[in-house]
């Protein structure tokens, strides 16, 4: 599915879509969003359900994004 950029905002608004950390609205684009990512991505161990609320922390496996 693709959204309008109008539609992301109203979804946003909404609490249809969530996005975390915060970001900036400037980032949503025509039919998107602009991430930007780090030098690695975390993947939680199986099974494991992230809760950025709780005080639990969750393992993660460290995979490095290659230039």
């Amino acid at each position: 599915m693709i959204l309008s950029d109008t539609t992301i905002q109203e979804f946003i608004h909404d609490g249809k879509i969530t996005i975390f950390p915060k970001f900036d609205l400037a980032d949503i684009r025509p039919a998107g969003i602009r991430l930007h990512l780090g030098t690695e991505l975390l993947i939680p161990s199986e099974g494991k359900i992230v809760d950025l609320l709780a005080e639990e922390e969750v393992p993660f496996e460290k995979i490095p994004i290659p230039e």
